[in-house]
């Protein structure tokens, strides 16, 4: 199974918001990394076949996606960044009309695992109007997996969920992973470092950087440094130092710099933090 996009351009009028992209996915999970206004939602739109690109194309196992209409889309478990919901539906009617519009058989028995899963069938009879923003975005990560398709595509799938119900969400998708094509964009850069096996850095709508995760962070070995500072030097820390700690005495600091930047700082290991600081 791959997800190819070939030379990729997308245009709102003028405004070029997507330059040149190629990006070839085969089956393990990706993160989307870039800053506001990069292009990712409107990457996974094209993805998702909600959107045509201006040029280039998107092949699924070798097939134009925009050929394949229906045929293509019913691959496909999106997670949009705004949580869609119908607000006088209770949750389990909400999962059971997607469900229905799938056209999955045993629709009713998948939704029964899936809330017992993420411990959401204790309010599975309140209204989707009723719940908190993390319980609705809860239900919304669940329908884009009625069907178990081959491909997910989350757009900032933890945004409104405490650190708990982010746990819950990255051990479920682990669980979902097998032989799958998984596209997680995100802010929460933390949330892919127990998850991702490859990372897509966008910037300005253009790719500037993909690969292992392990290979981009092998890349920074020897420019990531932490330094233990005395707490009167905390108006004196450099623009691109990063607290990490603080007590009484003392504070820690990352930099990402090719040189040591104070008389104490010991090299660090990298991680998607980092990573995501370097380019942006």
């Amino acid at each position: 199974m791959d997800l190819l996009m070939k030379n990729i351009t997308l245009n709102y009028g003028k405004k070029e918001v997507l330059s040149n992209i190629n990006i070839n996915l085969g089956c393990g999970i990706y993160g989307l990394l870039g800053e506001n206004g990069a292009g990712k939602t409107s990457l996974l739109k094209l993805l998702c076949g909600l959107m045509s690109p201006t040029g280039g194309s998107i092949l699924y196992n070798g097939s134009e996606i925009g050929k394949m209409g229906i045929t293509y889309r019913v691959n496909i478990g999106y997670l949009p960044q705004v949580t869609p919901y119908y607000p006088d539906f209770s949750v389990v009617d909400y999962l059971l009309y997607f469900a229905t519009i799938k056209g999955i058989s045993n629709g009713k028995e998948q939704v029964e695992r899936l809330l017992n899963e993420a411990g959401l069938d204790s309010v599975q009879n309140c209204k989707m109007k009723n719940l908190s923003e993390g319980m609705k975005r809860k239900a919304a990560i669940l329908q884009s997996l009625l069907g178990e398709p081959p491909i997910l595509i989350f757009d900032e799938p933890t945004a409104g969920l405490d650190p708990n119900e982010r746990n819950k969400f990255k051990r479920m998708i682990n669980r979902y992973c097998d032989n799958r094509i998984i596209i997680i964009s995100t802010h929460l850069v933390s949330d892919l470092e127990q998850l991702a096996d490859r990372i897509i850095v966008l910037s300005k709508g253009q790719v500037i950087k993909q690969g292992e995760k392990t290979n981009l962070l092998t890349e920074l070995y020897g420019k990531v440094w932490e330094s233990k500072l005395p707490i009167e030097m905390i108006h004196k820390i450099k623009p691109e130092d990063k607290i990490m700690y603080k007590d009484k005495e003392y504070f820690t600091v990352k930099t990402i710099l090719n040189e040591k930047p104070y008389d104490n700082s010991e090299k660090a290991v990298p991680d998607l933090e980092d990573l995501y600081s370097y380019y942006f």
